[in-house]
C-alpha cells in the first residue's frame, strides 16, 4: 500500500479540475424559429468526425459489423447445430442476409470489415459447432472438426462474401 505524504502532496501537486464552461442561450426571434423548425433537416448532412448515410442515419461501424455479424451467426450456427446437425440452410439463410445487410448498412470508412467479418464469423461458428457435436476432445480434434465444417460451409462463406462484394458495389455506383 503506498501512502502520500503532505511533502509529496507539495512537491507534486495535483491537477486541479478545471470547471467546464457553460453556454448560456442564445435569444432566437420567433420568425427564426418558426423558419428553423419548418425546414426539414438535410439528408446527408456531415458533422466533423462522423459520416452520415443518406438517409441520416449513421451507419454501421466495424465493431458494429463484427458484433451483428457474430451474433447471428452464433445464434443460427448453434440452432443449426442442434437442430440439423451440422451448418445447414438453418445457418445459411440468416448468416447470407445479415451479411449482405452489414454491406448496406456499413459506414464508408469501415468497408474492410465486411469483407473480414463473414470468414472470421464462420472461424468462430465452426469452432462451435465442433465442440458441440463432438466436445471438446483436445486441440488436435478441434483443428481437424474445425477445417472439416469449414471446407463443407465453404459455398455458404462464398455467398455471403459474394453478396456483401455486390452490395459495396452498387453503393458505390450509387455514390457518382
Amino acid at each position: 500500500m503506498v501512502t502520500s505524504t503532505a511533502a509529496d502532496d507539495e512537491r507534486n501537486p495535483r491537477p486541479q479540475s478545471t470547471p467546464t464552461p457553460t453556454s448560456t442561450p442564445v435569444p432566437v426571434s420567433p420568425e427564426a424559429a418558426a423558419k428553423s423548425a419548418a425546414e426539414p433537416a438535410q439528408s446527408g448532412t456531415t458533422h466533423p468526425g462522423t459520416t452520415y448515410r443518406t438517409n441520416g442515419r449513421p451507419g454501421l461501424t466495424t465493431p458494429g459489423v463484427a458484433v451483428l455479424s457474430t451474433g447471428v451467426g452464433l445464434v443460427f450456427g448453434v440452432l443449426s447445430s442442434v437442430v440439423t446437425g451440422g451448418i445447414g440452410w438453418l445457418f445459411a439463410v440468416p448468416f447470407v442476409l445479415v451479411s449482405g445487410y452489414c454491406a448496406w448498412e456499413v459506414r464508408p470508412s469501415d468497408r474492410r470489415a465486411v469483407v473480414i467479418a463473414p470468414p472470421l464469423t464462420l472461424l468462430v461458428v465452426a469452432a462451435v459447432d465442433t465442440v458441440l457435436d463432438h466436445g471438446f476432445g483436445g486441440l488436435r480434434q478441434l483443428a481437424s472438426g474445425v477445417v472439416t465444417v469449414l471446407a463443407s460451409a465453404a459455398p455458404i462463406l462464398v455467398a455471403a462474401l459474394g453478396i456483401s462484394v455486390a452490395v459495396l458495389v452498387v453503393r458505390r455506383l450509387r455514390q457518382h
